[in-house]
């Protein structure tokens, strides 16, 4: 459980939850939607990682 990183727990979540959004993606919450997945891509490309254990 120390080794846990917080990029490396995002992407678990991401990869394997069970979360089904039926959103729409082209219209009302394409700038939500450019948001998140933004987000997301910023976190997987930092070279910066915290261990969940110290959060």
């Amino acid at each position: 459980i120390n080794l846990i990183t917080v990029n490396g727990l995002m992407s678990k979540l991401d990869k394997q939850g069970s979360e089904d959004f039926m959103i729409d993606m082209e219209g009302d919450f394409r700038e939500h939607w450019d948001a998140l997945v933004n987000s997301r891509m910023s976190m997987y490309e930092s070279e910066n990682d915290l261990l969940v254990k110290d959060l």
